[in-house]
């Protein structure tokens, strides 16, 4: 019988050890997956379509649009109640190259909200992030994804997250 449990409890570590190497566990590192922000347990991310966040939040939101400088059509901006949504013209629909928080239940995809303290930034995000008196900046390469990089960035105040943004654009 002892012999049947440590074989039990061998396969089963191995099986664990096994799975969690194989799964999307977060490597610690800034990437792709951080350019999102969560919002009433929705995740609203870069290069969706905005037609995607319309029926989450509702259409009370105020709308703007200007001629695109980039693309043929308008880039448009969906300002809801303390998230704002500014998209580009594609063919296939109106996709999101920045979001921008300032809502009090907002979160980064590693749970950072307003009033983090810079220090839980860089623990949550990586100690790669660019600081300066106002904000932290994590940035990514051009890639095939985001043509002219991405970034994270938190507005600060008195050492605390008052805004936060997900963007496309170059940084």
């Amino acid at each position: 019988m002892k012999k049947a449990t440590v074989i039990v409890i061998f396969l089963l570590s191995i099986t664990f050890i096994t799975l969690s190497g194989c799964s999307e566990q977060d490597s610690g590192e800034f990437g792709q997956h951080d350019l999102a922000v969560y919002l009433y347990g929705t995740r609203f991310y870069l290069n969706m379509d905005i037609q995607n966040v319309i029926p989450v939040l509702g259409d009370n939101f105020e709308y703007f649009e200007s001629i695109s400088c980039e693309h043929d059509g308008f880039d448009k901006s969906f300002l809801y109640d303390n998230i704002y949504f500014f998209t580009y013209p594609l063919p296939h629909g109106d996709m999101v190259f920045e979001i921008f928080a300032d809502h009090p239940e907002a979160l980064t995809s590693r749970g950072i909200g307003i009033g983090a303290t810079v220090d839980e930034v860089l623990s949550a995000h990586g100690s790669n992030g660019v600081i300066s008196a106002h904000e932290i900046v994590f940035s990514l390469p051009p890639s095939a994804e985001f043509p002219v990089g991405a970034a994270l960035c938190f507005d600060l105040h008195d050492g605390r997250v008052v805004a936060f943004y997900a963007t496309a654009r170059a940084w």
